[in-house]
């Protein structure tokens, strides 16, 4: 996570399994969620785990920010990779994360060693007064579901920053990076990999400029979403020594 804070005290909501493709809605306080797995049997299977909130209600990006639980997707003993729409910048009492206030739907390929019958489990957070852990169990079914439906959550994914857009230049002055950024940026969320530690970035002009809170190791990639007038853009840099 970007920063350390004591997190809000957590309950539990673990639901039953449910048959995956365009599966019933499994619910908790505060929300639902479904998967929607569509395979027409030429390329990859695809999906969406789909998160529906009930008004007043947020869950977290790939990164939470101040404190949170990104969500995951595990089967067949590893993780399934999820994408991530741009999220949003929400402030709770003080407490700043990265996340979702209306729901959000989250698209992944389906891994080849996935077979009819298999399970996929879903783990969010959820937040409002309290924040739930939400766990649910699917049984994968590989049919031709929803095929327009995850089309469009993958057409809404942020575009890729390429060498033209997002981020175009990585400087460090000691704990402090700088991160110059194309006209039109509006703001800029960052997700680093294993032991290292960010703060919230901070707008100046034609750059944003980060703390670096931790750093267990040198050369560590950090994925990024960069909003701007234009749309949504994501890449990755290295940090620099």
């Amino acid at each position: 996570m970007m920063k350390m804070f004591p997190f809000l005290t957590l309950l539990c909501a673990l639901a039953q399994p449910a048959v995956a493709s365009q599966t019933a809605w499994v619910t908790t306080d505060g929300g639902a969620m479904r998967l929607v797995i569509s395979d027409d049997g030429k390329s990859p299977a695809r999906g969406v785990l789909e998160i529906k909130l009930n008004d007043g209600w947020k869950t977290y990006w790939r990164e939470p920010g101040d404190g949170g639980i990104p969500p995951s997707l595990t089967g067949g003993g590893a993780n399934v990779e999820l994408l991530f729409p741009a999220p949003e910048r929400i402030d709770e009492n003080g407490q700043v994360f990265s996340g979702y206030h209306t729901g959000v739907s989250l698209p992944f390929v389906l891994p080849e060693s996935l077979l009819n019958g298999d399970k996929l489990t879903a783990f969010i957070g959820i937040c409002s007064e309290i924040c739930v852990p939400f766990q649910a169990d699917f049984a994968v079914v590989r049919d031709n579901g929803d095929a327009d439906f995850v089309t469009s959550a993958f057409s809404n994914l942020p575009k890729f920053a390429g060498e033209n857009a997002g981020i175009t230049q990585v400087s460090r002055l000691n704990d402090q990076l700088v991160l110059t950024v194309k006209d039109g940026a509006r703001d800029l969320f960052l997700a680093p990999e294993t032991g290292l530690y960010l703060a919230n970035p901070k707008m100046d002009g034609a750059a944003f400029s980060v703390r670096i809170l931790k750093e267990k190791q040198a050369g560590v990639k950090v994925h990024y979403t960069l909003s701007t007038s234009n749309g949504a853009v994501s890449g990755t840099f290295q940090m620099p020594k």
